[in-house]
């Protein structure tokens, strides 16, 4: 009787341990303990708040990433926190100019146990993949030789238009908004983008592009500028315009360079942005744009 008393009263342990185990959720046998969350993107810049909890690091590091390539782009090197730590949380704001348009990233955060650890002696790590913001952007690939891509609109569309070529050194084709005939004669040549929507920007509105403008000679001036408007383009401000002279471009040739304007003053707007060249645009011999991208965050 004795025996089978304790064979039952052992049957009776295991069966109520197995329904135990079985109705335990799975986050609760396993816990996340270590997070690191994208908190704000802009043009050249990511921050992060991060987060871990009885894990008992001495030392942390955290690195954003090319997700394409495996590049890093920037990190915090190895940072001590002045002995074992089972709990921390922060923000860390990382910059590089790679953090563009078009792309993917990786932002990682590694736990410690010594300075000199490799990454891959962490005790922790955890990561989270992002995309810059993407307003817009164009890069001109798959737009037929002379024409524009879909929305854009031109003035003159003798002038302004696709070609195969990269003088800028960005990618096949780029935007050309060429010269004009008549040396005596001033004209305005402009090309705009589409409606742009960046109503769900609250802080930064960056715009980036490629280009490259050949100077015929400097006979007489003309002037280039880049202008935005936020009134379906009933009104234009400028937010850059040069009128080059010879001194300043001695070799006949403005770039190849990437120009990078602000456009906080547009937070939260729908904007037009336009390329205009004009006055005596004979001199000028072929203004050539690629790679246009707005971001913002």
């Amino acid at each position: 009787m004795k025996k089978v008393g304790i064979r039952l009263l052992l049957s009776l342990i295991i069966l109520t341990t197995v329904v135990v185990i079985a109705a335990t959720p799975v986050s609760a046998a396993k816990p996340v303990r270590l997070g690191i969350t994208i908190t704000d993107i802009s043009y050249g810049s990511i921050t992060v708040n991060y987060w871990w909890n009885k894990i008992g690091a001495r030392y942390y590091m955290i690195g954003v990433y090319n997700s394409t390539s495996g590049s890093s782009l920037n990190h915090t090197g190895v940072l001590s926190l002045g002995g074992r730590t089972p709990s921390q949380s922060g923000s860390v704001t990382l910059t590089s100019p790679e953090i563009t348009c078009n792309r993917t990233y990786r932002a990682i955060i590694w736990l410690l146990r010594k300075p000199t650890s490799t990454i891959r002696g962490a005790i922790a790590y955890a990561y989270e993949f992002f995309d810059c913001p993407l307003p817009f952007v164009e890069d001109f690939s798959g737009v037929p030789s002379y024409s524009l891509p879909e929305g854009w609109v031109t003035n003159n569309s003798s002038v302004i238009y696709v070609e195969p070529y990269d003088n800028v050194n960005g990618t096949v084709p780029e935007l050309c908004v060429d010269w004009a005939p008549g040396e005596s004669i001033t004209y305005d040549y402009w090309v705009r983008t589409p409606a742009i929507n960046a109503t769900a920007t609250t802080t930064t509105l960056n715009l980036t592009f490629k280009h490259t403008l050949w100077v015929y000679n400097w006979t007489e001036s003309f002037t280039y500028s880049v202008e935005v408007s936020n009134n379906n383009g009933s009104s234009w401000t400028a937010v850059l315009e040069e009128t080059p002279t010879e001194a300043q471009y001695p070799s006949m040739k403005i770039g190849p360079e990437t120009v990078n304007i602000d456009l906080s003053a547009y937070v939260g707007d729908d904007i037009l942005i336009r390329w205009r060249l004009r006055e005596y645009t004979y001199y000028s011999d072929g203004w050539y744009i690629d790679d246009v991208c707005v971001d913002g965050s």
